[in-house]
């Protein structure tokens, strides 16, 4: 009797024993696998504002370089300089008409052969001359357009100013008798890379000169402040940092047939490299893996595996989550992504924090129990020579 007791005790201990650590290794992983969800779910909102945060400069900048009140203010003081210089060659000739040392049309004729030579922006800037007649005015000197020279500008393709279809000119002779200068925008055709002509929107200053009834004028593409917005937004998230210098973010394109970095802080070589061949095939697929979710979705999370360099050397393959979001008018994707094997880490040490515990609870399970069966043996003997 006293042996089958013992058995069932035993066997309950056996039973017991095995529930509990059951129990306490499925409460472990619970927990490891709630803290590795709530790391997740922190890290990819980390990462999607510090992109929010790289995307409105980028939009900001975008939307600057369109402004014609941010152009004025930024680029307007650039073309006043250019027809200062303009001016002052003006004043200098009609110094002269009145000195007696030129007739008006010499000095037109030297201020007009002056004017024309002057370059900027690589050759690409310039400055023309028209009159102030209305209902249309004339074109005194077009360096770019000769064929303009001394034609009336009543043309319909010229009625593209100031949002309204105004005639280009007229608006000129408007805003220089209104207020001496001022800025005007409008169409003017340029010539493509193929070699097509569009018309794209430029910003121009004049400024009148009464004493002639000329205006003199200067202008630039704002296709072109669009580039400077787009090299700034390069370079400010080229500076851009997180994670105590860690953290850092990328612009990527969106074609799969040649995925490529626009901007790469850390590897700026491979920037506008076709990232395909040799050891580039591996970068290749993970941007190609961007491009695809951008396309499908407009932004998303990507994780895969990548190689991580350490003071120590390099880790080969160890996982990286990733978030990248699409900026449709430039066509640029923004990412930026960290390295997971710190919450590998820390789940380990985790881990093995728990397993000491479960260990210790085994322990004492046992301790108790074989105190508990030496009991009921001793409770068993001694009842057991009582009744004999």
């Amino acid at each position: 009797m006293g042996k089958i007791i013992i058995s069932y005790v035993v066997i309950s201990v056996i039973l017991i024993v095995s529930y509990t650590i059951y129990g306490a290794i499925k409460t472990s992983d619970e927990v490891l696998s709630k803290y590795k969800q709530e790391e997740i779910y922190d890290i990819k909102q980390n990462l999607k504002n510090f992109v929010d945060v790289a995307y409105s400069t980028i939009d900001s900048n975008y939307k600057n370089s369109m402004d014609k009140n941010y152009l004025e203010q930024h680029y307007g003081y650039r073309l006043k300089n250019i027809i200062d210089v303009a001016e002052t060659i003006l004043k200098s000739k009609a110094e002269d008409v009145k000195n007696g040392k030129l007739s008006l049309a010499e000095a037109q004729a030297k201020a007009i052969e002056a004017i024309q030579k002057i370059r900027y922006d690589d050759g690409r800037g310039y400055i023309w001359i028209n009159d102030t007649t209305l209902p249309y005015p004339k074109m005194i000197m077009h360096p770019r357009i000769p064929s303009l020279n001394g034609q009336i500008m009543d043309d319909p393709k010229y009625n593209c100013a100031m949002g309204k279809e105004q005639n280009l000119f007229v608006a000129f002779v408007e805003v220089t008798q209104k207020n001496g200068g001022g800025f005007v925008d409008y169409l003017w055709p340029r010539t493509t890379q193929n070699g097509l002509t569009t018309d794209v929107p430029k910003l121009s200053y004049v400024r009148g000169f009464p004493a002639w009834n000329w205006i003199i004028g200067t202008d630039f593409y704002i296709n072109d402040a669009i580039l400077d917005g787009m090299e700034k937004s390069k370079e400010e998230l080229r500076q851009m940092r997180y994670d105590n210098g860690i953290g850092f973010f990328w612009i990527n394109n969106t074609d799969e047939s040649s995925p490529q970095f626009y901007m790469y802080p850390i590897a700026a070589s491979i920037e506008n490299l076709v990232l395909a061949g040799g050891n580039l095939d591996k970068l290749g697929t993970v941007i190609k893996s961007f491009i695809n979710i951008c396309k499908q979705k407009g932004s998303g999370y990507i994780e895969f595996t990548w190689d991580k360099p350490t003071l120590k050397g390099t880790i080969k393959d160890v996982p990286k989550l990733s978030y990248v979001k699409l900026y449709e008018p430039l066509g640029w994707i923004i990412g930026t992504g960290v390295y997971l094997d710190d919450i590998d880490k820390a789940i380990a040490r985790e881990r093995k924090f728990f397993n000491k515990k479960i260990k210790y609870l085994i322990i004492n399970i046992l301790v108790a129990s074989l105190v508990f069966i030496l009991f009921i043996g001793i409770l068993h003997y001694v009842v057991g020579q009582t009744l004999d």
